[in-house]
């Protein structure tokens, strides 16, 4: 009987451990999201937002942002389950999940991981120590995320070192010298594009992928090989025919390549 009676006491005291846990974890989310979005102004500040994150501001840290389709919660609990070093932060950021790994690369880091059941995207940063190093880091971390999936590598777990030329679209200074050069080469045939409503551009980009073969080109985009020849006479008026020699049609193609990515993540 004194069991029955006290079974409801207890359950509730259950209940209000885990409600305080819970907000706890969400405190704790909460200042480490601030730390690595909103550093403070103040040296002070900062030691205390590490502090409330549960960081060492004097550790590195790689930064590694996780972006399920779905079930956020899980795909966290999963990471949280990794055998990361000791000091190791895992916190929910809207639909992505953060890790904070101290003492390991990012190549370390990628050959450690064990991928959720919900086969998330993962961008893991280069190394960082302070509160703006690991702000660097993070979105480092989430463009890599980005990146992954717009380049259709949706679920693969890669550290932004090995995106290759594609890293250029990581950094804001990448992205306005990718704007700059495609202005400085493509410029014209932009305007030309824009002016007369002729896909300039796309049939460029086809006749390149399908290494400058006419009838492949042509079948590709569905159009009859004498209006090829009359774009591609185009194109040579617009930015010369040196886009011919192999060597420069690699480094444009590549560029095209380029544009196409940054235009999928709204940056061109």
């Amino acid at each position: 009987l004194a069991l029955e009676r006290s079974a409801p006491a207890i359950a509730l005291a259950l209940v209000g451990e885990r409600a305080a846990r819970e907000a706890t974890r969400r405190a704790r989310d909460a200042f480490l999201v601030d730390l690595i979005t909103r550093p403070a102004p103040t040296p002070a500040e900062v030691t205390g937002q590490f502090r409330l994150a549960g960081l060492n501001p004097d550790r590195s840290y790689t930064v590694v942002v996780a972006r399920p389709a779905d079930a956020v919660d899980r795909t966290r609990r999963s990471i949280e389950e990794i055998a990361f070093p000791s000091g190791t932060v895992v916190a929910e950021h809207g639909s992505r999940v953060i890790a904070l790994i101290p003492g390991m690369s990012p190549v370390e880091v990628a050959a450690a991981w064990v991928q959720p059941a919900e086969n998330p995207t993962v961008g893991i940063a280069d190394p960082a120590v302070g509160a703006e190093g690991l702000a660097r880091a993070y979105v480092e971390a989430q463009h890599t995320v980005d990146v992954l999936e717009t380049l259709g590598r949706a679920s693969h777990v890669e550290p932004a070192s090995s995106l290759g030329i594609y890293r250029i679209l990581l950094s804001r200074t990448g992205r306005e010298e990718l704007e700059s050069l495609t202005l400085r080469s493509l410029g014209p045939l932009l305007e030309e594009e824009q002016r007369r409503g002729v896909p300039l551009l796309d049939t460029l980009a086809s006749y390149l992928s399908h290494n400058c073969k006419h009838s492949a080109t042509a079948a590709a985009l569905a159009i009859h090989a004498n209006t090829l020849y009359q774009r591609l006479e185009s194109i040579d008026r617009l930015i010369g025919t040196q886009w011919r020699q192999p060597d420069q049609a690699l480094d444009l193609a590549l560029l095209i390549r380029l544009r196409a990515s940054a235009g999928k993540l709204g940056q061109i």
